[in-house]
């Protein structure tokens, strides 16, 4: 167990890294903000658009991709805390910082749920599980249940992303997918398992994206679903992720697969 006069101070730490990492991206929302607006007044083109049609006044929260960051955070704090546990006690001390960075982050995935899974017996565990865990100094046990409340969450957006995008209907090989891919300057189209490690897939309007990756080139809006349990749009420009059984909305997205 970590003495409480450590563990605090190391959980301060973490919780202000993350509310800091929260600010940056907010403030990055605001300055886009202002550049959409001299292009609405000027009648440019606004990707940013909500799943009914509106503009949006800030970036979209990226449900996926953010749970995606959270959960290998907490997967750091497990091994870190595990190797504490098993063998070297000092590591666990590594952990905190990291579990105070996932207590504002999950306080941040409740804050976009539907207002009924806050006091859903799921929500309840982790809640009591998360500080009964912290305050007792069990970092292995906190860790666990961030792992899996962050992991649960990303399951069930990409079961939404199946659903609303695919159909259950239809089935579903990633490795017998057939996509499009640029080579030698042409696009072909290719089986998924035949992919090579240089090829940029290319992804058109009404495709669904089958090979998560990045954006190395084109621009576009893609479809997902997200925590509040309904489909959202998110522009796609280079250097953006792109997720597993989202759908291109609009453009055309030139991805590498990681």
């Amino acid at each position: 167990m970590i003495p409480m006069g450590l563990a605090l101070p190391l959980l301060v730490t973490g919780v202000v890294s993350a509310s800091w990492r929260h600010y940056r991206q907010r403030s990055r929302s605001a300055r886009h903000e202002k550049l959409w607006a001299i292009a609405v007044e000027k009648g440019g083109e606004t990707p940013f658009l909500t799943a009914e049609g509106g503009v949006e006044s800030a970036p979209p929260f990226d449900d996926v991709g953010e749970l995606n960051h959270y959960q290998q955070v907490s997967w750091y704090a497990l091994a870190l805390a595990a190797s504490g546990s098993w063998f070297y006690p000092p590591a666990v001390v590594l952990s905190v910082p990291l579990l105070g960075y996932s207590v504002y982050h999950l306080y941040q995935v409740k804050s976009r749920s539907v207002p009924s899974d806050w006091w859903s017996p799921l929500s309840v565990f982790e809640m009591v599980g998360v500080f009964g865990a912290l305050i007792s100094g069990r970092a292995l046990a906190a860790s666990l249940i961030f792992v899996a409340a962050f992991g649960g969450r990303k399951w069930l957006l990409r079961v939404g992303n199946v659903t609303n995008n695919i159909g259950l209907s239809s089935p579903v090989s990633l490795r017998n997918a057939r996509v499009w891919v640029m080579r030698d300057g042409v696009e072909i189209e290719v089986i998924a398992s035949e992919l090579e490690d240089s090829d940029i897939v290319v992804f058109h309007q009404g495709d669904v994206i089958l090979v998560a990756g990045r954006v190395v080139d084109g621009a576009g809006v893609v479809r997902q679903f997200s925590l509040s349990r309904n489909m959202k749009l998110l522009p796609r420009y280079v250097g953006d992720p792109v997720h597993l059984f989202t759908q291109v909305e609009t453009g055309r997205l030139f991805v590498r697969s990681v």
